[in-house]
């Protein structure tokens, strides 16, 4: 088989709406490196029908054989040099949220569709035959005939429009080169606006009925080209930019160059519908798929084990965005909360990854694998940018781009391109983060005035290993009066000394949460630790992170739920800062769902740590209240529920009864509202399937009701939750569902018996959902016997190496969880 490398497509393609299918043509010019007789391209479920190469624009006899994953051309006599392969196809539209795909919508009662792609990581293949791989980066002229009352989009803006027989052929420009991945089209009844008063075109493409509600994403992505601009150096990198709503859509946002696809939920803001918290989370996915368009896009990743250099940039981008743009909502609080949750539950697992792949294995990103490859990969470069400072991490990143501009690189190239930047010191810190797995914790023992550091890689469960991390330390010490001192070093040794200055009360690790790494201290200083928290000593990062690592310990059954309970009753009853108390919460909602034992303890405290600040910002919103007080109702209510908080049970029941009785619930109360209403009984399962299955009612609101519908605890609802999860609801939105199901104690039992009734079907699914059934549900659901899931999991067999992944991490956490059932 020769090297073959592609220097041009032109690819052509005619969808019909009606019968969901598409004809299509490709040439591909490509450079042969040595002698052969085949082009191979990738191809998968297309009927290839014609076939002709050429060079120097004489056409050559060949011929072409095709097979289930690829079309081999043969090019007899050419020994190297330029040819021109040329094919004729045909597909169908499948709904498949992968490949060119069909995406229906209903609109007066009839069912309609949209012809559009997704095509990370290898669906291109599927669209037309090609060489399908993010180190190939290419120009690409599309042309597409949209059916009449269609338009077209793609990429590029358009160069021109002529009828033809079928309707109009649009042809977009040129792109830049780039991996086939990143290519997007679509055909369909769109609607469009566009802003005029910014210098690179902005537009916001959807159902006509719902484009308006797009208008905030546009602002939101104007700012976030403003700012990756002056954070690279780089100016936009295409000529135009179009944020899509896809009505049936796998993820929640994909960043094809220059086309941004969406969840429509996700792009659109629906007012009296859309949450603050909705309206944040939207904004931050919109800033991370624009910083995407300088990383992933402007420079790939020349094989998949390296998309953390995508994932990871994109991720912690979005919330320096964030807090450039909304400074108000200091959004930096909001990546501290969910960044190190998602990352340490995941990464705290024996069977976790490290951030760059090993070489021959490469995974989906999905629920498994994404903790990874974007949460602990974008706190890596957080805790690298905070140890570096501003100018030098700028420089590295510039020099990294600027280097590597329209290509693709691996984590060497980066790294070698990154400390031309930062200094090499900087890059040999964050290639000890990259390349291996896990995360460090680090013990701390006073002996007098010296500080003994040693650090262990941390697990749930029992774990040997003598990795070492460069960790940089950040150092608070404490004197009597409480005055602070700040220490900075780099501890790349097992073990490291510190010498302690004379008058040194208690100190504090990871000051500021900088580092990824849990603390456990001797218990004296703990408990200083503890007053300097209810003193409001420490800052709300360093309360938060207190509160972590001490959990962490619980987890990991060095320290009792009752210890920890007590802890928190002694030095965290008067919190009300947002940060800390979500950690809190999170932590004993997860204590709650698996240490039965202590169910009624661990409510008890969520009730007096929580009770009195529901008290102090209101059930009900307030007109100009502080932004952070509306993210912490969002975040307390529900737990207040959970925990048996009568007064919050009364209120939202009785919001729910009127919001069934046709009344207006504020849209920052609906999430919580639904949760209620399912958990308490107000609400019965009929009245959410009319909701959900109600064309008119907002798909923000369908996914508030997806969450709320797995908390039903009627073992007959629940069963007709099951039951319309698989009939009813489409692919795309069955994970908050199984998600939902996964958190209620009363669903465990029927979540086993789904589980034996569908594992040997999940392989056919999207990865993406796939993942999540089984990271949620194998780990809680409950058998009669614990041998009857062994069984049910031991004699299934997949080939695809992501679920294979997913099941192994979810056993681990379920051994875990298990372990807490009976804590003391």
């Amino acid at each position: 088989m020769p090297k073959t490398s592609p220097i041009s497509y032109t690819v052509r393609l005619a969808p019909d709406l009606e019968k969901l299918t598409f004809s299509g043509s490709v040439a591909i010019e490509v450079q042969l490196q040595h002698p052969g007789e085949s082009v191979v391209l990738d191809s998968v479920g297309l009927e290839v029908t014609a076939c002709t190469v050429r060079r120097d624009g004489v056409e050559i006899v060949s011929g072409y054989t095709v097979d289930e994953t690829s079309v081999a051309v043969r090019c007899p006599g050419v020994r190297e040099g330029k040819v021109t392969v040329s094919l004729e196809f045909n597909g169908k539209l499948e709904r498949a949220l992968f490949g060119f795909y069909d995406s229906p919508y209903e609109r007066n009662g009839l069912v309609k569709h949209l012809a559009v792609t997704q095509f990370e990581s290898d669906y291109a293949r599927r669209a037309f035959p090609c060489l399908d791989h993010p180190r190939y980066n290419t120009p690409f002229s599309i042309e597409l005939v949209a059916p009449p009352e269609t338009i077209a989009v793609s990429n590029s803006p358009v160069e021109t429009v002529e009828p033809v027989e079928g309707g109009s052929l649009y042809r977009f420009e040129a792109t830049p080169p780039m991996p086939t991945y990143l290519l997007f089209f679509g055909v369909g009844d769109f609607g469009c606006i566009e802003d005029d008063n910014f210098r690179v075109p902005v537009r916001a493409v959807a159902l006509p009925e719902k484009v308006a509600y797009a208008d905030r994403a546009i602002e939101t992505a104007k700012a976030s080209i403003t700012f990756c601009e002056d954070f690279t150096g780089i100016d936009y990198p295409m000529a135009k930019l179009d944020l899509i709503g896809i009505p049936t859509f796998a993820f929640g946002a994909m960043e094809n160059f220059g086309a941004i696809t969406y969840r429509e939920n996700l792009l659109l803001y629906v007012p009296g519908t859309t949450s603050e918290r909705g309206f944040e989370r939207n904004s931050l996915i919109t800033a991370h798929e624009v910083a995407h368009m300088w990383f992933g896009n402007l420079v790939s990743p020349a094989e998949w084990r390296f998309v953390w250099l995508n994932e990871a940039f994109a991720t912690y981008l979005e919330y320096l965005i964030g807090e450039a743009v909304f400074p108000e909502r200091r959004i930096d609080e909001c990546f501290l909360f969910e960044g190190f949750i998602v990352a340490y539950t995941r990464d705290s697992l024996i069977r976790t990854i490290p951030i760059e792949l090993p070489e021959g294995l490469s995974l989906e990103v999905d629920a498994s694998t994404a903790p990874i490859f974007y949460d602990k990969a974008a706190l890596v470069l957080r805790m690298a940018h905070c140890w570096l400072g501003d100018e030098k991490f700028r420089k590295g990143v510039r020099s990294y781009l600027t280097e590597f501009a329209y290509q693709s690189t691996d984590t060497a190239g980066f790294l070698e391109s990154f400390a031309r930047g930062a200094g090499a010191e900087a890059s040999g810190m964050i290639e000890n983060w990259i390349r291996q797995p896990g995360f460090p914790l680090v013990r701390a023992e006073r002996h007098g005035e010296k500080l003994r550091l040693e650090q262990d890689r941390f697990t749930w469960l029992e774990h040997a290993s003598e990795q070492v991390w460069h960790i940089p330390v950040s150092l608070q010490l404490f004197d009597d009066h409480g005055e602070a001192e700040r220490r900075s070093f780099l501890m790349k040794e097992k073990t490291a000394t510190v010498e302690l200055p004379e008058g040194t009360s208690a100190y504090k690790l990871n000051a500021g949460q900088i580092g990824i790494f849990h603390t456990a201290y001797e218990r004296e200083n703990l408990l200083r630790l503890g007053a300097l928290a209810r003193e409001g000593r420490l800052g709300t990062g360093d309360r938060y992170g207190l509160a972590l690592d001490l959990s962490a310990l619980v987890m990991r059954r060095e320290v009792t739920v009752d210890e920890f309970l007590h802890f928190l009753l002694e030095y965290y009853i008067n919190e009300r800062e947002y940060l800390p108390l979500t950690g809190i919460a999170t932590v004993l909602r997860r204590l709650w769902r698996v240490a039965a034992t202590k169910r009624a303890n661990i409510a008890d405290a969520g009730r007096r740590i929580f009770g009195p600040v529901i008290d102090r910002i209101g059930i009900a919103p307030a007109a100009g209240e502080d932004h952070l007080n509306v993210l912490l109702r969002s975040e307390l209510l529900w737990p207040a529920v959970l925990f048996g908080s009568e007064s919050v049970c009364e209120e939202l029941a009785r919001r729910f009864e009127s919001f069934a009785a046709g009344e207006t619930v504020e849209a920052d109360l609906l999430q919580s509202t639904f949760l209620a209403g399912a958990y308490l009984s107000t609400a019965r399962f009929d009245q959410f399937r009319e909701i959900m299955e109600d064309p008119r009612s907002a798909d923000e609101m369908k996914v508030y009701l997806y969450r709320a519908t797995g908390w039903f605890q009627d073992p007959g609802a629940l069963t007709r939750v099951l039951g319309y999860v698989e009939e009813s609801i489409g692919e795309q939105n069955r994970i908050y569902v199984y998600r939902s199901l996964a958190t209620n104690p009363a669903a465990g039992k029927f979540l086993f018996g789904w589980l034996g009734a569908n594992l040997g079907k999940l392989e056919s699914v999207h990865p993406y959902t796939s993942s999540v059934a089984v990271a949620e549900i194998i780990p809680v659901c409950e058998p009669e016997d614990e041998a009857d899931l062994d069984a049910l999991l031991d004699g299934c067999t997949f080939s695809d190496p992501s679920l294979v992944q997913s099941i192994a991490a979810a056993r681990e956490l379920r051994t875990v969880y298990r372990s807490l059932q009976n804590a003391r």
